[in-house]
């Protein structure tokens, strides 16, 4: 399975649509209309997934997926939780430090992502 240009999961087809691993893979995967031998409730609209294709221009590193990435998002908001609880001692100052830049990092991404969300649900 390709994402962006980017390998993102390889495997024996069957246990691609059994147990898929990547979250692009299962959001293509929850994205099909159910089959006649499916076993998943028929329903009236289909599953996006939520978000704009990467731009082939201006390739991220890392995962291409990762903005539209519902784990990446859980990902940031953990982090976001675990830099919010610096409590000021000198102990904590060097690491704070350092996360400064990070948190501003992961507070930009998320905020993009969860845009991409909503517009994602404002057109479902």
């Amino acid at each position: 399975v390709m994402y962006g240009g980017q390998i993102v999961e390889t495997g024996k087809a069957d246990a691609i649509f059994t147990d898929p691993r990547h979250p692009y893979t299962r959001g293509l995967l929850d994205s099909l209309p159910p089959a006649l031998d499916d076993n998943r409730p028929i329903r009236s609209r289909l599953k996006a997934i939520p978000g704009s294709m990467v731009d082939l221009a201006r390739l991220p590193s890392g995962c291409r997926f990762a903005a539209r990435c519902e784990a990446r998002i859980a990902d940031l908001a953990a982090q976001l939780a675990d830099a919010e609880l610096y409590d000021g001692s000198p102990a904590n100052a060097r690491r704070a430090g350092k996360l400064d830049q990070e948190l501003a990092r992961a507070r930009k991404e998320l905020d993009s992502a969860m845009s991409a969300w909503a517009e994602a649900s404002e057109s479902r």
